[in-house]
């Protein structure tokens, strides 16, 4: 095959205002996410990972979510992870059960989501 460009895993993207910070979660487009793979101010280039499972700190966005393994996840405006997918970016799956007021989750990114 002559026509594959690459790996899909990670794709170099220039970081918005704010810019993006090392293994946090955020929205690419609005069905996608990515994991930042370092830390980098707004027009940087930095690359996002597309696929892997991560720990997170950034769960949970409302109190009364618990994750069970498999669970669809969420990425908020807000940039935090919730089950509620109105208004939110479609993230991927819970890989660890996580009780309700939990800070922190295990997640597998783009997955689970009939893409």
């Amino acid at each position: 095959m002559n026509n594959l460009l690459g790996n899909a895993d990670q794709l170099s993207v220039s970081a918005p205002t704010g810019g993006y910070t090392s293994g946090q979660v955020y929205a690419f487009g609005n069905q996608m996410v990515g994991v930042a793979s370092e830390t980098v101010a707004a027009g940087e280039l930095v690359n996002l990972n597309f696929t892997g499972r991560y720990s997170t700190d950034q769960k949970i966005a409302a109190t009364g979510e618990a994750w069970i393994v498999g669970r669809a996840l969420y990425l908020t405006t807000g940039g935090t992870i919730t089950v509620t997918e109105a208004g939110s970016v479609p993230l991927g799956v819970a890989v660890v059960p996580a009780v309700t007021g939990a800070t922190t989750g295990e997640i597998m990114i783009n997955v689970g989501k009939g893409t």
